[in-house]
């Protein structure tokens, strides 16, 4: 009897001092992630200008502290993103087969918080921040998921409906890779997807280039359409653009003013057909009578756009003209 009673003691105080250690434990914790309570989230131990980072330093206290279990309830449920985003990240430099899960249950999480880098910051989404870890933007080299579940992540995130937050490029570009999802990616657009209109563009369905005219002449309800219409012209380069990009052409010389964006795309628009037309386009509008007519410094930035976008091409085709008339801040061999 007296062994039971001894016995029996001593579980009493063994499960006190786990109780004890378990409340100071979420005490100490606790209190580190309220240092963090401003919801930002830095890479580096430096705030910039030699000044150190705050967050930094709480950040660290948490990870100090953090049990993987910790680490996994933090990413789910805390009601500080930036803490969320901490804790994601953690495990995931850790292996953990938690990342999986996690990231798949919080493709709806738009809570936002500010990521630094010394001192620049941008706003981010949870969600998006989590895939951007499992995509190795933040730990180049480093794999989380296997190529399985690489897989089955981007086709989840690309069937998924409601996920207007995240930047749907990797993820669709990759499913295409592996299917025909041009219906998906059009109904990705039309959900507000525009940054896919380049990979809409690739499978070239006629049915699409009343989309891409459209865009051209700004007669879509999305900002930038223009630009996103030319950078779907290189990789669709068909003759049934050639009449708008002649009026943007017109358009641009005709400007009073000057903007770099529309005049780069343009250029390389035009150096995907990579042709005699092309070739004559480029010649034409910096030998015709409204170009001539430019001030001088439209004359040098169009002339400095020319050279950017080949450049960026590199379309042997065109190399004579930028020797005629590209502004050459390099040698045209660096």
């Amino acid at each position: 009897m007296r062994n039971v009673v001894r016995i029996f003691l001593v579980i009493v105080m063994v499960l006190s001092c786990v109780e004890g250690f378990s409340q100071r434990h979420e005490k100490r914790l606790a209190k580190a992630i309220s240092k963090m309570s401003e919801n930002e989230y830095s890479f580096t131990s430096s705030a910039g200008w030699g000044a150190k980072s705050k967050c930094w330093e709480a950040q660290e206290a948490i990870k100090s502290i953090a049990t993987d279990d910790d680490l996994d309830s933090l990413a789910r449920y805390c009601t500080i993103p930036a803490v969320r985003a901490l804790a994601f990240r953690t495990l995931s430099q850790k292996q953990s087969d938690r990342c999986y899960e996690i990231a798949i249950s919080s493709l709806k999480d738009t809570s936002l918080f500010c990521v630094f880098s010394f001192d620049m910051g941008r706003i981010i989404d949870v969600a998006s921040f989590y895939l951007d870890v499992v995509n190795g933007r933040f730990d180049e080299g480093l794999s989380v998921f296997s190529d399985k579940q690489m897989i089955t992540l981007d086709s989840i995130v690309v069937f998924t409906p409601g996920l207007k937050h995240i930047w749907m490029v990797p993820y669709a570009s990759r499913v295409s890779l592996l299917q025909d999802i041009h219906n998906r990616v059009k109904e990705l657009f039309y959900e507000g997807h525009y940054e896919l209109f380049p990979l809409l563009a690739s499978y070239k369905h006629p049915e699409d280039k009343s989309l891409i005219i459209s865009a051209l002449r700004e007669q879509l309800w999305f900002k930038g359409s223009k630009l996103l219409a030319l950078e779907a012209i290189k990789v669709w380069p068909d003759k049934d653009f050639i009449p708008e990009l002649e009026r943007i052409r017109d358009e641009e010389l005709a400007r009073k003013g000057f903007s770099y964006g529309v005049p780069l795309a343009l250029f390389e628009a035009i150096m995907a057909y990579d042709n005699d037309w092309a070739y004559n386009f480029i010649d034409d509008m910096f030998t015709n009578e409204m170009f001539l007519n430019l001030k001088e410094f439209q004359k040098s930035a169009f002339s400095e756009c020319l050279y950017r976008s080949f450049k960026k091409e590199e379309k042997p085709r065109f190399k004579p003209l930028i020797y005629k008339f590209g502004k050459k801040p390099y040698s045209l061999d660096d």
